[in-house]
């Protein structure tokens, strides 16, 4: 039995040293556009040289009262360029953003809800410089696909 739990063991270990990398999932703050501030989730994968790094951006801020939210949410990819891999300095993304905008008012008459979402891909050049706590300076461009504002009125009336 210990013999078999060795095994298992070694097996698992080297398999996991296969695929390991310094820190393959990066947790962090992005500020920006679309994001304004919020949460980044990045996984290094072993994938082409350990040179792709899925990511997902997601941000979700308010006024105190409620009366204003904003909220965005992002899906892509970075590609590293340099030769060691590992998802260390220049790279490339590629990103779909769902960025929203959400306003409740009242005026003399009636109440309302205003909604404002957008569809935008994006494309960056960015580097990742540092190690434990690092930086990731971008500049892009990004694409609206679609853009969608719709206003509800407390009557039940709508506009867009």
């Amino acid at each position: 039995m210990k013999k078999i739990l060795l095994i298992s063991t070694l097996i698992i270990v080297s398999s996991l040293s296969f695929y390991s990398q310094e820190k393959p999932m990066r947790i962090g703050l992005k500020v920006g556009w679309p994001e304004i501030a919020g949460l980044n989730l990045e996984y290094v994968s072993p994938l082409l040289n350990s040179k792709l790094a899925p990511s997902i951006d997601f941000t979700r801020l308010g006024i105190p009262g409620g009366d204003f939210v904003y909220s965005n949410f992002g899906i892509g990819a970075n590609y590293y360029f340099g030769g060691s891999g590992e998802g260390k300095g220049l790279y490339s993304s590629l990103m779909y953003s769902r960025p929203g905008f959400k306003l409740e008012g009242n005026d003399d008459t009636e109440s309302y809800l205003g909604k404002i979402a957008l569809n935008m891909f994006s494309i960056k050049l960015g580097a990742k410089l540092g190690k434990g706590f690092y930086f990731r300076p971008e500049i892009g461009y990004a694409l609206v696909n679609s853009a969608a504002i719709k206003v509800e009125y407390s009557d039940a009336s709508t506009g867009t």
